[in-house]
């Protein structure tokens, strides 16, 4: 009796976009992270931010004006929304913990500073972080005068003299209910392999202007490209000889048009599983 395999086509296409820098998230295809923080769990607060991370201090209690904590609620004041962290427990762990700030009422200044190294040169990537604005109008405690948060993206060199991308959140009023919101920023590399990102308060302390930051993220940005066969409908092609050859096709919307040539495309039986080997791509400009 023959058994039909499923062979099943990952193509994760990454080619070097140059474009300028945005506040907005990668319109292509995004690869894997490279660089995730999500702040731990636990039901202590802490631990604090390693030096240089922030320009706040630490405080293992509800933050006055000035001060941060890490911690798995957000309700540390009665007028702040009771929120967990924004990722589900399943994917952080119980009581999954977010980088909680009550902005500082003299100056602004970084929430958060970080290198991240291991980067590709002459490549497209989005930088996101999601927001929380902690206070709860409903609370009706800055009444007409809450301050909103606003918070800068930049993306800099590690010389930090060279400007890569930046772009500000804009105004975030306190909502009834918590509500987390995704910024994102997309900016291009030359040579470089290491940047400094920086979340920044565009806003003075306050009533208001205090927020929880969770799940911050690099991933590589490509155009998005579509993978086809003129034999193959959907996504797996079912076949019980080996190997096989069939055609496919890669379309990519954006600054280049790439294609595979016409090669056949040989699969390799591993158990009960076929991999498929991707023949060559080529590149050319549109």
């Amino acid at each position: 009796m023959k058994i039909g395999y499923n062979v099943i086509f990952y193509l994760l296409l990454f080619f070097a976009v140059k474009s300028q820098a945005q506040l907005g998230f990668c319109s292509g295809s995004k690869g894997v992270a490279v660089f995730t923080e999500n702040f731990g769990n636990g039901t202590n607060y802490g631990p604090p931010l390693p030096a240089g991370f922030t320009n706040y201090p630490f405080v293992a209690a509800a933050p006055n004006d000035g001060f941060y904590t890490v911690y798995h609620r957000t309700n540390l004041y009665s007028t702040w929304h009771n929120s967990q962290d924004h990722s589900p427990d399943i994917t952080n762990g119980p009581n999954g913990k977010a980088l909680i700030v009550n902005a500082n009422a003299g100056t602004s200044g970084d929430f958060y500073k970080r290198t991240v190294s291991g980067l590709c040169s002459n490549t497209t990537f989005e930088f996101s972080a999601w927001l929380l604005n902690v206070y709860n109008p409903g609370s009706g405690f800055c009444g007409g005068g809450e301050i909103p948060i606003n918070v800068r993206f930049e993306i800099w060199d590690t010389t930090e003299t060279l400007l890569l991308g930046s772009g500000n959140t804009g105004n975030i009023i306190g909502t009834f209910s918590p509500i987390w919101q995704q910024f994102a920023l997309t900016f291009t590399t030359t040579s470089q392999t290491s940047v400094v990102l920086k979340m920044k308060n565009n806003g003075l302390g306050g009533c208001g202007n205090d927020l929880a930051i969770d799940d911050i993220e690099f991933r590589a940005c490509a155009d998005l490209t579509t993978i086809t066969s003129p034999t193959v409908v959907g996504s797996s092609f079912v076949t019980c000889q080996n190997p096989i050859s069939i055609q496919l096709n890669a379309n990519t919307v954006g600054g280049t048009s790439s294609f595979i040539s016409g090669k056949a495309v040989r699969t390799t039986l591993i158990g009960q599983i076929f991999q498929v080997r991707i023949p060559k791509l080529i590149q050319r400009q549109i």
